[in-house]
């Protein structure tokens, strides 16, 4: 931002909840034998109504430790307070490590950015260049509704999580995949997606109900404060920044005397740094002081504004490879915030990023694995290094759809060709044109390729005519007919439940003009799609 503009802009999102309040000082902490200072005081000391909160007190450490949000005033963190969505969604934005460029916008921007936002007058000072910032980033849509004082639910913070990790293509590959929740009806169809990858990173689980095996997830409850910082910690864990206000390495030294530490980054260069008056420091998840911090110990450090320590993360590097043999129940590619996740035998690991691949003993890439393989993960340092994976065999068949059966909660969907019906698990990879889809998305008619594993789908890929150009006249839908669409000469009818866009926006016919240049998918001569670029 410009001048007066991006100095007020950075100010008011450093301020309220989700600015990480100033932390006591530490005082030269030496009594009369002469020890070394302890840095720094506990999180329970900093914040005095955390007692009962024992269990959590990491997460809310490394929550405020970073930056991302903090307390609502001296000595009171709130645990049982509501968030709102303004609050947790300014928390996801330092979440991605993103407020620096929020000073990039203008006064005139933020405003063009928030305009269709209908309570978007309700957006407090210190929140509105953050949230205009999330809606450019595509995290937060402008054409919903978004409620800043309102407290944000449990299917808000899912929706906001997923997103803000890179993980929305995924949410919506995994539209159709069924939610094991007793109230999954209550979970809207497109935002379902959404929640079965957020279970799926364990960023949120649901709740056990007395006499029933299934568990809840309670879409519509509102989410406190300290359950927020939970969340955005199991999020942060699956975060590998790499900023310039991180750095990540081996300690090399300490010394205490000056609260200095040396590390040495990976590209083998040592970098000198001093703990700031409010640092906050983890080693081996527990809240210690800089003295618990050792040579050899594998860190990451944030600094503040002043290239000083405010927050390190240190842990044991543990030399031994490990193995581990398994069934892969859960894949995750890599993202610009995450390395890439793979679940076996219940433990998500994150994946290094040279990974070796093997498939059936030959060179493959980590996009080649599939939910159901057989693996051995050689794992160093907590990372997995070496991917040996048996692919079970495949078959593939192809024809046209002549029925099908959409997923519920408590059976798969079933697509029918040639006459035979093939099941469709929740795991299966559905595309059209290349394209995620979901079972939902399918029609009667379509051309498909089934590929099978055991008799049951593990992708199925439709492809259906695209047609480009220019509309030169649109009939608009009438009380006998849904309309047509024409370029050139050409006059294409539009087909019930038919997809428009505009700019990848969702729209409708009203919105389309003569003269867009336009792309229809048919299927049996009928528009179910039309795409509009301007």
């Amino acid at each position: 931002m410009k001048k007066i503009t991006a100095v007020l802009s950075m100010a008011a999102i450093m301020m309220s909840l989700t600015a990480a309040p100033a932390m006591a000082k530490n005082g030269p902490d030496k009594n009369n034998w002469g020890h070394e200072k302890k840095v720094k005081a506990k999180m329970c000391e900093k914040f005095k109504d955390l007692g009962g909160y024992e269990w959590c007190l990491t997460d809310i450490t490394k929550i405020v430790g970073k930056g991302i949000f903090g307390g609502l005033g001296k000595s009171v963190f709130a645990p049982g307070a509501k968030i709102t969505q303004q609050e947790v969604t300014v928390a996801a934005l330092r979440l991605m490590g993103k407020e620096a460029i929020v000073g990039t916008l203008t006064k005139d921007e933020i405003n063009n950015l928030l305009k269709n936002i209908p309570d978007q007058a309700k957006i407090a000072a210190w929140a509105r260049a953050a949230i205009a910032q999330m809606v450019k980033l595509g995290i937060v849509s402008p054409d919903k509704e978004f409620n800043p004082t309102d407290s944000a639910t449990r299917l808000d913070v899912a929706v906001l999580l997923v997103k803000a990790l890179g993980y929305e293509q995924e949410a919506q590959a995994a539209m159709g995949k069924t939610l094991s929740f007793r109230d999954a009806d209550k979970i809207p169809a497109a935002l379902r997606g959404y929640v079965y990858v957020a279970t799926e990173l364990n960023l949120i689980a649901g709740y056990n109900e007395n006499g029933y095996g299934a568990k809840t997830f309670r879409p519509d409850q509102a989410v406190k404060r300290v359950e927020a910082a939970i969340m955005m910690a199991r999020a942060d864990n699956l975060v590998d920044r790499r900023q310039a206000d991180e750095v990540r390495g081996t300690v090399k030294s300490v010394n205490t005397q000056t609260e200095t530490v040396i590390v040495t980054k990976s590209a083998g260069q040592d970098v000198a740094l001093t703990l700031a008056d409010d640092a906050v420091i983890l080693v081996e998840n527990q809240e210690k002081t800089l003295n618990d911090v050792s040579a050899g110990m594998t860190v990451m450090i944030k600094l503040d504004s002043a290239g000083k320590i405010k927050y390190i993360e240190a842990k044991t590097v543990l030399a031994k490879t490990t193995t581990v043999t398994g069934t892969i129940s859960v894949i995750m590619p890599q993202t610009n915030l995450s390395l890439a996740l793979i679940t076996v035998n219940g433990t998500m690991i994150p994946v290094a990023d040279k990974v070796t691949v093997t498939v059936n003993n030959a060179a493959a890439a980590f996009s080649a694995l599939k939910v159901g393989d057989t693996v051995t993960l050689t794992v160093k340092s907590g990372l997995v290094t070496k991917i040996a994976a048996g692919s079970q065999a495949e078959t593939t068949v192809s024809g046209t759809i002549t029925a099908l059966t959409f997923a519920t909660a408590d059976a798969a969907g079933v697509i029918t060709i040639n006459g035979t019906a093939y099941t469709v698990p929740a795991s299966a990879v559905l595309k059209i044109n290349n394209t995620a889809a979901v079972l939902a998305d399918l029609k009667i008619g379509d051309v498909i390729v089934l590929t099978l594993v055991s008799g049951q789908v593990t992708k199925a890929e439709v492809t259906r005519t695209v047609v480009h150009g220019n509309l030169t006249a649109i009939q608009a839908p009438t009380a006998s007919s849904l309309g047509s669409l024409t370029l050139g000469t050409a006059v294409y009818p539009i087909a019930s439940g038919s997809v428009f866009t505009v700019n990848g926006v969702s729209a409708s016919i009203a919105d389309l003009r003569i003269g867009d240049s336009i792309a229809l998918t048919l299927l049996n001569g009928q528009a179910v799609k039309a795409a509009v670029t301007r």
